[in-house]
């Protein structure tokens, strides 16, 4: 019997042991959780800030980069009206003798045959031949 006592002894103790070594392991478990949430949660404010910044640092390049395109815009603006100003000015200029280039091309045609052309026509009119 003082064997059994002594083995029951030795199961009770492997059985707090099992306890504790649960309670350990539980207590790890939450604590690694604990500090997964607490990482996340530090995370997400320090992305919260870096979003603050960043978005910032781009409402500022866009409203100095927006500024830019409007100035731009306008001087493209102002150097195609005058591009088409100095275009309708050509036209203006050239407008007649370009009517009166054309009109001397179409109305002046020169009628006058070169010797041989004409030597070519005498010979196909005598053979009866058409030129």
């Amino acid at each position: 019997m003082a064997a059994a006592k002594g083995s029951n002894a030795l199961i009770q103790q492997l059985l707090e042991a099992e306890e504790e070594a649960d309670t350990i392991v539980n207590k790890a478990k939450e604590n690694r959780v604990k500090m997964l949430k607490d990482a996340r949660f530090s995370a997400e404010e320090e992305l919260k800030v870096f979003r603050a910044k960043e978005e910032e640092r781009f409402k500022a390049e866009y409203e100095q980069t927006a500024g830019q395109e409007d100035s731009l815009v306008s001087s493209l603006e102002a150097k195609t009206k005058g591009e088409i100003e100095g275009i309708k000015k050509d036209y203006m200029e050239n407008k007649d003798k370009l009517i009166e280039f054309i009109h001397r091309k179409v109305m002046d045609v020169d009628l006058s045959l070169d010797t041989e052309t004409i030597a070519v026509l005498r010979t196909c009119d005598k053979r009866g031949v058409a030129p």
